[in-house]
């Protein structure tokens, strides 16, 4: 069984790092941090790839996702480091992946939140392949949390199996409700059936990490990363922590 990354994840709004507690957006403060007292997101990356040391990150840029301006030159300067970054800036269509990738941006996360439909799913599809994009498959207390109405009406399992059929390879399975609140991640479940239905694909969940207990219950769902970011600012994860993580014995 292969080691599980530990992917920070850095959210920003109004061009600051905040801090995303269950999806209540309107309620998003700049963050408050054990690692920085700064703000400014390429700092806070830094920070959290210090103690992560996994060589990849993950972006949310909630002024995009909330259809505002995409912090294009953050995510410039953030493209400019070493890490490999996944981000999500609300994307709604084939230009808006060619201006993230146009950024320097490695992999666009397409989340469900935004995406407008199947056909759209497709396009994208079609124009940019699976290594270039993750689906983002976003749920809020176990519902689709989607802008079409059918998934919105829909089982996240039946949501993922239609998006199988597009032909998305790499998956973010991320119930919102769940981020920031230290209470578990809900989504090992449905991780589960997604890695069972795709045996070979890149699964990645997150939200509600508590401590590094956590990712001895998802290791047997067979993800391949998770995604954090309120342990590492509350010092609930700290830089021991995940270096004690790494050198346990191996699995089976």
């Amino acid at each position: 069984m292969s080691e599980i990354q530990i992917v920070p994840v850095l959210d920003v709004l109004n061009g600051v790092t905040v801090q995303a507690v269950a999806g209540r957006r309107d309620e998003y403060r700049p963050v408050r941090s054990c690692l920085t007292n700064s703000v400014d997101p390429t700092v806070v990356l830094q920070h959290l790839d210090e103690v992560c040391r996994s060589g990849i990150a993950y972006v949310a840029d909630l002024d995009a996702i909330l259809h505002r301006e995409v912090n294009r030159c953050i995510l410039a300067d953030l493209s400019r480091t070493d890490l490999n970054l996944m981000v999500d800036a609300g994307i709604q269509s084939c230009e808006d992946v060619r201006d993230l990738l146009d950024l320097g941006i490695e992999h666009v996360v397409v989340g469900l939140e935004s995406l407008p439909g199947p056909e759209m799913a497709r396009e994208l599809m079609k124009a940019f392949g699976a290594d270039s994009l993750i689906l983002s498959l976003d749920l809020h207390s176990g519902i689709p949390l989607a802008q079409n109405q059918v998934w919105a009406r829909s089982s996240p399992l039946s949501v993922l199996e239609e998006l199988i059929e597009v032909g998305f390879q790499r998956w973010i399975i991320l119930d919102l409700s769940a981020v920031g609140t230290a209470r578990g991640v809900p989504t090992a479940t449905l991780c589960g059936m997604l890695r069972r239905l795709r045996p070979d694909d890149e699964v990645i969940t997150g939200g509600g990490i508590r401590t590094v207990a956590d990712l001895g219950d998802l290791e047997t769902t067979g993800i391949d990363a998770v995604l954090i970011a309120s342990a590492l600012h509350n010092g609930a994860v700290s830089i021991e922590d995940i270096s004690e993580w790494r050198r346990r014995p191996a699995g089976p």
